[in-house]
Order: C-alpha cells, then sequence, then structure tokens
C-alpha cells in the first residue's frame, strides 16, 4: 500500500492472523497479503466520511485530548 495517505502498516507480534487491518471498529483478519479483501476494506473505510468520525483530524488533536471524550478522561 505504498503511497497511500492515512494508511499506517507495522508489524505486530502474536496477532491470531497473518495480516490485520482496523478503521474505527471495524477490523478484518486475513492469513495472506495478497488477500483481495484488503484492498475492498481500504477502499471502503479509507477517508469514508460515512465511518470515519472526523476526516482530517489527527489522533493528537488538541482540543481532542482536552475534551471529556478525550485520552484524559
Amino acid at each position: 500500500m505504498a503511497g497511500v495517505d492515512h494508511t499506517m502498516l507495522s508489524p505486530y507480534e502474536d496477532l491470531d492472523a497473518a495480516v490485520s487491518v482496523q478503521s474505527w471498529g471495524r477490523q478484518l483478519k486475513v492469513d495472506f497479503a495478497d488477500d483481495p479483501r484488503l484492498e475492498a476494506f481500504v477502499r471502503i473505510y479509507r477517508l469514508n466520511p460515512e465511518t470515519t468520525p472526523e476526516i482530517g483530524a489527527t489522533c493528537s488533536n488538541p482540543e481532542f485530548a482536552a475534551s471529556p471524550r478525550g485520552p484524559g478522561s
């Protein structure tokens, strides 16, 4: 998925599947990186205004961090 903005890929030991993708409460686990469901998952959920809480918001948004719903609560 090189060159795709707003995605992050990283290895993680001891997963119960070879590949696992997440997007705001949705998850897909597959055995191989060439599984066509991966591309479909990214196409459907990446920057989708119906499934992403705030398009363009970062995880380090200071307003969110200070809000009652933020990480400090």
